[in-house]
């Protein structure tokens, strides 16, 4: 079961998704998400609502980690150490506070689609607004990538960033 490591994160301006890696104890989501901001709240279906430290930013790759008040014990979550092939099934998942998982099932488009200097997953397991940060997962269940943006000028396409890069 995957759903459990994926969080709501809020700010007073902002929500979105991320996905808590255990052997971290940390949660990754966007960095846009979480811009000016020390701490955010998160929350999941099986984790109550709690704050948590912003603890690093990159504006380049558009990530962020999140260090949870309280470490969440769950099982390791397999990080994909190669890209998924070319229509290879994938899972989208994402959740805006307040609001239950949407889980988008598709496949995979195309490898190193570059978008602003940096080659992602492109996918159609589309979701809007709600899979900014969150999950992508390859069919084996493993962390393959984290979500990051829609293509406006393809509808029900969306870019991940590699796990392999957050690795």
């Amino acid at each position: 079961m995957i759903s459990p490591y994926v969080f709501q994160v809020a700010t007073p301006f902002s929500t979105g998704t991320g996905v808590y890696l255990p052997d971290h104890g940390l949660v990754v989501t966007n960095e846009h998400l979480v811009r000016d901001n020390s701490t955010v709240v998160i929350g999941s279906e099986t984790s109550a609502e709690q704050l948590a430290k912003v603890v690093y930013l990159d504006t380049y790759y558009d990530l962020a980690f999140l260090k949870p008040d309280n470490h969440q014990d769950f099982p390791l979550l397999l990080l994909a150490t190669s890209d998924p092939a070319v229509g290879e099934a994938v899972t989208a998942i994402g959740q805006q506070f307040g609001h239950p998982l949407r889980v988008s099932d598709g496949q995979v488009l195309e490898l190193e689609h570059e978008h602003h200097g940096i080659g992602f997953i492109m996918h159609d397991a589309w979701q809007e607004a709600a899979h900014s940060g969150g999950p992508l997962f390859n069919a084996a269940g493993e962390l393959a990538g984290i979500n990051m943006y829609d293509i406006k000028e393809g509808k029900g396409r969306a870019l991940s960033l590699p796990a392999t890069v957050v690795n």
